[in-house]
């Protein structure tokens, strides 16, 4: 076996980012095998696009094989186990041997854990995102009811942008005067790591657009039948259209390797190298718990596991070749859509002390053109 044989499980946006760093860093010095079950790539926030019709399908994916153009190994299987302690890995393709291990398989979606959640649409999956499309396009007015079922989950800002690009969508079919938006979330503010100034400017701009904001409110479940949402707190509210932000949690495989996963079911990490309890073997992106300084958790975003990417092919690089190791920033960025074609941008570093450093920046056209820059920069990156 090669000595520098690298396995990274998962080909979303940090288990790509890691292959090709890797590659760029240490060329043959390295082998590399990705392995996931999905044979598509897809960029997060592509999934609103195609929840509004901007884009289709074939514009949003690409094959995740074309990496074997660097020189990557790309296996296109389902991960059943995972034997850190003899760093072997079990997949429907046979067993895998490691030097290095990344573990990137992301966090998988739960919606079983909410009684009736079929009776929701949402925009997490590629075929998710075209269902709400076509329920969207054949909306013809009434009340949406837009509900974040728990925490953690993918992207932060998306159920805001979501709500706010249905809004710039009803517009335009001028079916906004026959439609009420409003949005309930258990959480305290939207994007509460980013602290109440951002959280407070985000409201401002769903209030705006007459876009009703609810907070600390928990779903129990979804009557479809009566078309009613019931909280926690027993109380009620109908809806015409509802999209539901499904439960998050981590992949069974996590789950039953044991020793891997922490109480709360994700991987814990350090925080500077991304490295578990284990040597050379490391977690990055949505399936990692990355605790903050402010007690918080790290959010679950790709700008994160491009920066984690980043850091761990360094690190694996170093080990190669005996030199310096790095540690990470926690810098983070997001473009959020604001409709209109305009999008606000916030970034800072989630590593500062007492609590994340966060500038937002008002929405603006020239902001929603870099955000498709940044897509297609790290599309073509991750799979060209």
């Amino acid at each position: 076996m090669n000595s520098n044989e690298v396995l990274i499980l998962g080909g979303g946006s940090g288990g790509l980012a890691t292959a090709g760093r890797l590659k760029e860093l240490l060329g043959d010095k390295i082998s590399i095998t990705v392995i996931d079950k999905q044979r598509s790539f897809v960029m997060g926030f592509s999934l609103l696009r195609v929840m509004t019709g901007e884009k289709t399908e074939q514009e949003v994916t690409v094959p995740k094989e074309k990496v074997s153009q660097k020189g990557i190994k790309f296996i296109n299987t389902e991960v059943n186990r995972i034997d850190v302690n003899n760093g072997v890995v079990r997949t429907d393709q046979g067993e895998f041997v490691y030097d290095y291990l990344v573990v990137a398989l992301g966090a998988e979606l739960a919606p079983e854990k909410i009684p009736g959640f079929e009776s929701a649409f949402h925009m997490y999956t590629l075929e998710d995102a075209k269902k709400l499309r076509d329920a969207l396009s054949s909306f013809r007015g009434g009340s949406i009811r837009l509900v974040v079922s728990s925490t953690p989950f993918k992207c932060p800002p998306a159920p805001y942008e979501a709500a706010m690009l249905i809004d710039d969508h009803l517009r335009n079919k001028g079916l906004r005067d026959k439609s009420d938006i409003q949005i309930f979330t258990p959480e305290p503010q939207p994007m509460p790591i980013a602290g109440p100034e951002v959280g407070n400017t985000v409201v401002s701009m769903l209030n705006e657009k007459g876009i009703g904001f609810h907070s600390n409110t928990k779903v129990s479940l979804i009557d479809g039948s009566s078309k009613q949402i019931v909280f926690e707190n027993g109380s009620r509210e109908k809806y015409d259209l509802l999209i539901a932000i499904p439960p998050h949690t981590t992949p069974k495989v996590i789950r039953e390797s044991g020793g891997l996963a922490d109480a709360s079911e994700w991987i814990s990490v350090d925080p500077k190298n991304m490295q578990t309890k284990y040597d050379r073997v490391y977690a990055i992106g949505d399936v990692a718990a990355v605790k903050l300084p402010s007690g918080m958790m790290l959010p679950k975003a790709a700008t994160f596991a491009f920066g984690q990417a980043e850091i761990v092919a360094s690190n694996i690089a170093s080990s190669v070749l005996g030199t310096e190791a790095r540690n990470w920033d926690g810098f983070g960025e997001c473009f959020i859509e604001t409709g209109s074609g305009n999008a606000a941008y916030g970034s800072g570093s989630f590593y500062s002390a007492p609590k994340p450093v966060i500038n937002l920046q008002i929405p603006s056209k020239e902001l929603r053109e870099r955000k498709d820059v940044w897509g297609n920069y790290w599309t073509k990156r991750l799979v060209a």
